[in-house]
């Protein structure tokens, strides 16, 4: 096992830049994860093509809003957002730091 191990350290990842704000910081072929970075009153819009959405507030607070819908998320708080809710955009309350992972981000 020891020939086998390896010391150097892994490449240096770079995120790709989806919008002002919001990178795309992981790439499998099952989903992607984004990182917004959003001030007060910004949002992110996710692509309505996706099945869901797992969002997760580090930091701040998150509003999703619809006619039929309305979700806050505080730090450290996580949720699923649907298929009927991901056309709807994810605003920031505060400043904010969301990770969003979907297939097909």
């Amino acid at each position: 096992a020891v020939p086998r191990m390896q010391l150097d350290p892994p490449a240096e990842h770079m995120a790709e830049t989806v919008a002002p704000g919001v990178d795309r910081i992981v790439r499998f072929d099952e989903f992607s994860v984004w990182r917004a970075e959003l001030a007060a009153g910004r949002d992110v819009q996710l692509p309505g093509s996706i099945p869901y959405a797992l969002a997760f507030c580090v930091s701040g607070q998150l509003d999703l809003r619809g006619p039929t819908c309305r979700l806050r998320l505080g730090a450290g708080e996580a949720a699923l957002i649907p298929a009927s809710a991901v056309a709807l955009p994810v605003k920031a309350t505060r400043d904010s730091l969301l990770l969003l992972a979907a297939p097909g981000l």
